[in-house]
């Protein structure tokens, strides 16, 4: 009785073991990529079905829709989450925040300065499954 108690409880351990080493739902991680700090869900991953050429594209035809008369865009950064759940820019404040995790792509853009505003930075999230915006932020300021 006592080999077969010391039996089940060894392998209850090695079981909780096992599944310490799996990823957990609700776990996530984050690290910078061109001047945002990403945040990602750490359970979930796929291949996108969305290139990164379409999605920018996709994202500076969103973008021209706020402000048709923004000239000069340029493509900054795109970076692909497979899990994206949140972005903080350089001082830490929250620029995007999901409920849930998201397969995106990201994508920012910066403009010259023009119509008297001396900086002009865009972040775009596309669908990177079905190529829809998720968001999409333009910002003026001098």
């Amino acid at each position: 009785m006592r080999k077969l108690r010391l039996l089940l409880i060894g392998a209850v351990a090695a079981l909780l073991f096992g599944l310490s080493l799996f990823p957990s739902h609700g776990q996530s991680l984050s690290h910078r990529v061109a001047g945002l700090s990403i945040t990602e869900d750490v359970s979930a991953q796929q291949e996108p079905k969305v290139g990164a050429d379409r999605a920018s594209s996709i994202a500076l035809l969103k973008l021209l829709e706020f402000s048709p008369d923004l000239k000069g865009l340029v493509v900054t950064s795109t970076y692909h989450s497979p899990a994206f759940l949140s972005a903080t820019d350089e001082s830490g404040r929250l620029v995007l925040n999901f409920r849930a995790a998201r397969d995106v792509w990201v994508i920012q853009f910066r403009a010259p300065s023009q119509d008297s505003w001396a900086n002009i930075r865009a972040l775009v999230t596309i669908n990177a499954q079905s190529g829809i915006v998720e968001s999409a932020s333009l910002a003026k300021w001098n």
